[in-house]
């Protein structure tokens, strides 16, 4: 356990030390008290004014949805050369020669990245948090726990990504990782839309038709647009009843095993 904490700590400290990130963290947080201005400002739908809170919901949505996207893609980013990084400067040769396992490495090193990640979604996250407390009398808690389950996407993306780094060039695993993003978002979103009552009845013959490759590919939109009903307290359906939660937690662990099978098999 102490050799996995100091692994995490490392890879916390490296990030740290790089002031993009940094640079990067504080240009969200200031651009999202920017458009602050949004929250109070009315707005006109057939004519009607929407009143306040409408107007929070829809402004702390498009929010929420735009820091988990924008984190999902820096996840993956930031674990695509982190191995091949190691190898090449000497730092994955300089740990294991330690009494370290392989897999404690992998774990800490993944984990580090997944708080990195975490910590600039989760800030931003609470940012929206606060200001949306402030503009409406109301502190919705609910949005730090969406954010909290959709630190799920983002432990994906980087066990997907780093898997894949062993294998292709470090590049492409990111636009891999992208590209599984993007179907989800497709698949996940239509099923949601075929939930709307004029379209289930215009295509009442098609709804039970999911394909299987559908039902059991990664659900990394669904508990997107899962985590944004728990702040909107709605509920929505799953594909197949599968929650999204358990569909990712099961790629999550066989991940970690195939990563840690890689690595075993792997000439230091």
């Amino acid at each position: 356990m102490r050799n996995y904490i100091l692994i995490l700590k490392y890879t916390f400290v490296d990030f740290i030390k790089n002031k993009s990130y940094l640079l990067l963290l504080a240009f969200g947080i200031v651009f999202i008290i920017l458009t602050r201005g949004c929250y109070n400002v009315n707005y006109f739908v057939n004519g009607k004014i929407l009143d306040s809170l409408s107007v929070i919901k829809h402004a702390s949505n498009f929010s929420f949805h735009i820091i988990c996207t924008i984190s999902f893609v820096l996840s993956a980013l930031f674990s695509m050369n982190i191995f091949s990084k190691d190898k090449k400067d000497g730092t994955m040769v300089y740990i294991l020669s330690k009494p370290i396992s392989r897999t404690i490495y992998i774990l800490g090193r993944i984990t580090g990245i997944w708080f990195i990640s975490f910590l600039f979604m989760f800030v931003l996250h609470f940012t929206i948090f606060a200001i949306t407390g402030y503009y409406s009398n109301n502190l919705n808690f609910e949005i730090l726990l969406a954010s909290l389950l959709c630190s799920l996407n983002l432990l994906f993306i980087i066990l997907f990504v780093s898997m894949l780094s062993f294998f292709i060039p470090d590049f492409a695993c990111a636009i891999i990782g992208l590209f599984v993003y993007v179907l989800s978002f497709i698949s996940d979103s239509i099923f949601l839309l075929m939930q709307n009552t004029f379209l289930r009845m215009a295509l009442e013959n098609n709804l039970n038709q999911i394909s299987l490759w559908r039902i059991f590919f990664p659900k990394l939109m669904c508990l997107q647009y899962y985590s944004a009903s728990i702040i909107n307290k709605e509920s929505i359906l799953f594909m197949a009843n599968i929650n999204p939660i358990i569909n990712l937690i099961v790629y999550i662990f066989l991940l970690i095993i195939l990563l840690a099978l890689i690595m075993r098999k792997q000439e230091i």
